[in-house]
């Protein structure tokens, strides 16, 4: 997800304290069909949306959907609600539309609804033009933008499958979540085109993308079709560079587990982010496309990619534990440039991520992964949700072994595919696998502030022929960690290689040699997060 977000970060300003409340919803939404009218004339769309609820209690009076309301122009007015051709009341405030029911709810029914409406996106649905000038129309719903144009519960922990059912000029080629099920010519000027998707997603990845596109069927992979959709007067170069994504989804589902949706589209498109991991269909930014194949897009495309499983398959139930999409995402982009280019090129990338939390650290000096108070959206688009996640994850690993980390991932993922979570979730899959208890590294690296200062000392005592080695913990609290320790002689010989376990303000330990030492290094090969001295 927005690979490049510290750009954009001026450009989204969402309260989301109250939007937590949101999986305590007396409804769940099972299905939407979303049918659109989109045309060449002016910015306005036409909507008819059918919702498909269970409600988890009886006797409500009345139902509260997302949709922002028209405001200076712009905003979304609804005509008609209806619940099976009968009329219902309603009223728009803001960015709600309340239905009264003609009869109250009863516990665990599913009624369908239909709510005609038309309007211009203020947001959402980004309507404008590309960089050759021509137009396009694409959703951009990220954090909880779907309802500028989309009747919905707007929040990840409300998944549904969901239908695009679009009319739009004859020169657009439509894409949307899931599979294509019908393309139809309307007339000399219109074309229908449906999609439908055949498991559940959050709003969040709900879109469609509407513009003239060169479309490339890379090839399919277990059932799966890769494809690229990229503007026309850039299609070799996009091609090119989105051919990419096969080996990137190979590795993944190698190593997590299968893919979850029917395809995996790479897309050139308007949004405002480096990368966006709509589900099935992944939007980048227009001028993501070189035609070199560089590292730099292969890290977008793996970032989004991961996405599809950690973001999209398994989501966050609330904003707080964000970092089980971004981190996730961050550190399965360092594993699969592992896979790529080697052990050498993981530690250098956690290095790098370390060194941006250390930084960021310095201005946030209170600030955990998981906090509870949140009221603007864009203080968990940071680094700790980022980088730091990737980095505990990384530790995690080395705590486990390869062996276990892996097994984890797999089960986490074979458990909670199409729902959500918090971050207790996956500590409980840690422990179920490794049958150890982990409460101590979930609360020390994801709900306490801040990440050892390790400052290492020693002396050689010519009498007694041994290396004395002190280690000290210079930050507020505690931590417990195991880092390895290497202890080198002047002639570059490696005479010491053990873990070290720490949980004490200094620990100190001899080691034999009868000779001076060169350097004690800790944590040589970057595993675990922390500032050294």
């Amino acid at each position: 997800m927005r690979y490049y977000i510290i750009l954009f970060l001026g450009l989204i300003s969402f309260h989301i304290f109250a939007q937590d409340r949101y999986h305590f919803q007396p409804i769940d939404v099972k299905h939407y069909v979303f049918q659109l009218q989109l045309n060449d004339q002016n910015n306005q769309i036409k909507g008819q949306t059918l919702i498909s609820i269970l409600f988890k209690e009886g006797n409500l009076q009345q139902l509260t959907i997302d949709l922002v309301s028209q405001q200076n122009g712009k905003g979304m007015r609804v005509s008609i609600v209806k619940e099976q051709g009968r009329l219902l009341s309603f009223s728009q405030e803001r960015e709600k539309l309340i239905i009264q029911l003609d009869k109250a709810s009863q516990k665990d029914e599913v009624r369908t609804f239909e709510i005609v409406y038309v309007g211009e996106p203020a947001d959402g649905l980004i309507i404008s033009k590309n960089k050759y000038g021509e137009r396009t129309f694409f959703g951009d719903n990220w954090a909880n933008r779907a309802h500028h144009w989309l009747p919905t519960i707007d929040h990840p922990s409300d998944k549904a499958t969901c239908e695009f059912k679009v009319t739009a000029p004859i020169h657009y080629e439509v894409i949307a979540n899931g599979r294509k099920v019908e393309e139809s010519y309307l007339s000399d000027s219109l074309k229908f085109t449906h999609w439908k998707t055949e498991v559940p997603i959050p709003t969040k990845v709900m879109v469609i993308g509407v513009a003239r596109f060169a479309i490339n069927f890379l090839d399919t992979y277990k059932g799966i079709s890769i494809e690229s959709w990229v503007y026309p007067q850039n299609k070799e170069a996009g091609f090119e560079d989105y051919s990419l994504a096969k080996e990137v989804l190979q590795f993944f589902e190698s190593r997590i587990g299968a893919y979850p949706y029917e395809k995996l589209a790479n897309v050139q498109s308007k949004t405002k982010y480096g990368g966006m991991e709509n589900a099935s269909n992944i939007f980048y930014y227009e001028n993501s496309i070189i035609g070199t194949k560089s590292e730099q897009i292969e890290r977008l495309i793996a970032h989004e990619v991961a996405h599809q499983w950690f973001g999209n398959a398994i989501s966050e139930k609330r904003w707080q534990h964000v970092w089980i999409s971004e981190g996730f995402a961050t550190y399965f982009t360092e594993l699969y440039m592992e896979h790529k280019k080697g052990k050498k090129t993981m530690q250098e990338s956690m290095k790098r991520l370390q060194n941006q939390v250390v930084l960021f650290y310095e201005s946030h000096p209170d600030l955990p992964i998981v906090f509870e108070r949140i009221n603007d959206l864009n203080e968990i688009l940071n680094t700790n949700s980022y980088q730091k996640g990737a980095c505990v994850l990384h530790t995690l690993r080395y705590e486990m072994g390869d062996s276990l980390f892996w097994q984890s991932i797999s089960t986490y993922y074979e458990q909670f595919q199409h729902q959500n979570v918090v971050t207790e979730d996956f500590q409980r899959i840690v422990e179920q696998v490794s049958g150890k208890n982990w409460d101590w590294f979930f609360k020390q690296w994801l709900y306490k502030a801040g990440h050892p200062k390790i400052k290492t000392m020693w002396e050689f005592d010519k009498k007694s022929k041994q290396v004395k080695i002190k280690i000290a913990q210079k930050q507020a609290d505690i931590f417990t960690l195991s880092p390895e320790l290497c202890v080198y002689k002047y002639n570059g010989e490696l005479i010491y290689k053990e873990k070290v376990f720490l949980k004490e303000r200094e620990t100190t330990l001899t080691i034999p040699t009868n000779e001076e030492i060169l350097k004690v290094v800790i944590d040589p090969e970057n595993w675990i997060l922390m500032e050294k001295e």
